[in-house]
């Protein structure tokens, strides 16, 4: 049995102690394998595991532009969302589609990320891997540059992926861009170069549903419910929808709590400060 937790929005700090929390029941086998849709209550940037703060993100300017800092517990690079409808799969390591590995895990879910996006018009492919990529310049932002089985449409990322793995379970946040606003995502976001070479090289490797279909406030709400029939038609699943449970509930909150009283970053390592 699957279980879906349909889109709402909440603050960076709760999403991903929500995420944390239920990531620690599955692996205890308390909680079933999940799939959660959500959004942002203002601009945040979600940084990777292992990158570091202060020398891939603009804190002042995260600071002038009201925008959060959160860390991921997943891997990956900084991801600017406010625009986006984010997604988490969480699960064991069980199964013909998930036992193989890393790569196996990716591409089983970017099948059905792609199978909702053509259903909704969208002409995405898979990322092949080995495939070259062109230089780009914000090297800190998750979608200057695809992931074999990330998402494209003609060759630009629509969606970026990144995963944690322990326990004998796994964690999979990704990120579908609806809009997308380059100048801003390197304004909060360190690269190289001149700012305005950034900016290009960033609007040229990067795409959005606005680009396809016209954009309005029920948009990741109505891309989710593709999502999720895309998740049950693929994996041939049954998603029950009967919400966390009160355990998940609490650990969230005392992990949200820990943080803020601690002073650190959602998802950061214990010991190191934000």
């Amino acid at each position: 049995m699957w279980r879906v937790l349909r889109y709402q929005v909440h603050s960076a700090f709760d999403n991903m102690a929500i995420d944390e929390a239920i990531f620690r029941e599955v692996q205890e086998n308390r909680s079933p394998p999940t799939i959660r849709f959500y959004g942002w209550l203002q601009p945040s940037v979600s940084l990777g595991y292992f990158q570091d703060i202060r020398s891939e993100v603009n804190l002042d300017a995260c600071k002038r532009l009201g925008v959060d800092v959160v860390r991921r517990p997943t891997g990956g690079k900084a991801v600017l969302h406010g625009n986006d409808l984010t997604y988490a799969v969480i699960a064991r390591q069980e199964g013909q589609r998930f036992e193989s590995g890393i790569l196996a895990t990716y591409l089983a879910i970017s099948r059905c990320l792609s199978k909702a996006l053509r259903n909704w018009g969208i002409p995405v492919d898979c990322a092949e891997p080995g495939r070259s990529s062109p230089e780009v310049f914000l090297n800190t932002s998750c979608f200057a540059k695809p992931s074999r089985y990330e998402l494209l449409v003609n060759g630009r990322k629509i969606c970026g992926s990144a995963q944690a793995r322990s326990r004998g379970s796994f964690l999979q946040h990704g990120s579908i861009l609806i809009d997308f606003d380059a100048a801003r995502t390197v304004e909060v976001l360190r690269g190289t170069g001149d700012m305005d070479e950034q900016v290009r090289s960033l609007a040229n490797s990067v795409t959005c549903i606005r680009d396809f279909r016209p954009v309005v406030e029920e948009t990741p709400l109505m891309m989710s419910r593709y999502l999720e029939d895309a998740f049950a038609s693929e994996w041939e699943i049954s998603l029950d929808t009967f919400g966390m449970t009160e355990r998940e509930r609490d650990l969230a909150e005392q992990i949200a709590r820990g943080r803020l009283l601690n002073g650190t970053l959602p998802g950061t390592p214990e010991g190191e400060e934000g």
